[in-house]
């Protein structure tokens, strides 16, 4: 009997994918690239962003290949900013959660720039050609700020969303993980870790009792679902079956390991 997919809906089509050749050809090829950047430990927001770009690019948007595809990139986000906050590498993590990848400073007199991306807004506005003129904190209160780009994860999650494709349960327990990145960079910032050298040294000096009491409020995120995404994609390109009988279950594959 055939198992419900716990991220595609209409699992049990008995007809196959309908993609020409080269839509199939091009999801293997930025499949493979996944592969290989999770092979060689390369997955970062910019080669997951350029994996999603040349999807957005070369893919029928709203297809299932594109949004398999865009699933196996979120997760990849997700690892890859689980991994970061655990090690207290909070601009990682809030660069693909929380940070947006371009903001826009918009000036009285219509002009704009972009702001940079780490810097806070007050420092960018002492670059403003106003500055002689126009005091910084009365600038401030002037102009607007648009956001261009958002974080790569929220972005991914909500292209997700609005698919008719992917299954509620899958959005459940990806929002989940979004939420457990933000609470684990909380936790570790209530404790004065802002770096990882400031984690290092905690877990050199800590209790037993507060090194545990850490350990359990980490995200301790596995790849099982990511590479499970990856196996989906690889025999629907070979044999276009959107069933993919094999793929795990959310529930014992994308949430967090029992040990670290």
């Amino acid at each position: 009997m055939t198992q419900p997919n716990p991220v595609l809906n209409r699992y049990d089509r008995k007809e196959p994918i309908r993609a020409d050749a080269p839509l199939l050809d091009t999801a293997w090829a930025l499949n493979a690239s996944l592969d290989r950047d999770y092979a060689f430990g390369l997955l970062n927001e910019s080669r997951l962003a350029s994996t999603q770009e040349a999807a957005d690019s070369e893919l029928e948007g709203r297809s299932m290949l594109s949004c398999l595809l865009s699933a196996r990139v979120l997760e990849g986000a997700l690892l890859t900013a689980g991994i970061a906050v655990d090690q207290a590498d909070f601009r990682t993590a809030g660069d693909l959660l929380i940070n947006p990848r371009e903001m826009r400073i918009h000036y009285p007199d219509g002009s704009w720039t972009i702001k940079h991306r780490h810097a806070r807004i007050s420092d960018c506005l002492f670059e403003s050609p106003f500055i002689p003129t126009v005091p910084v904190e009365q600038l401030r209160r002037r102009i607007v700020l648009e956001t261009v780009m958002q974080p790569l994860m929220p972005a991914l999650f909500e292209r997700l969303r609005g698919s008719p494709w992917i299954t509620s349960e899958y959005l459940k327990t990806t929002e989940g993980r979004m939420e457990q990145i933000g609470k684990t960079m909380s936790f570790l910032q209530a404790w004065g870790v802002a770096e990882p050298a400031a984690l290092d040294k905690f877990l050199r000096t800590a209790a037993s009792e507060q090194r545990r009491l850490l350990e359990n409020n980490l995200c301790r995120f596995q790849a099982d679902l990511f590479l499970a995404l990856g196996d989906c994609l690889r025999r629907i390109c070979s044999h276009p079956d959107p069933t993919c009988r094999s793929e795990p279950s959310i529930s014992n594959h994308a949430g967090r390991s029992a040990t670290m």
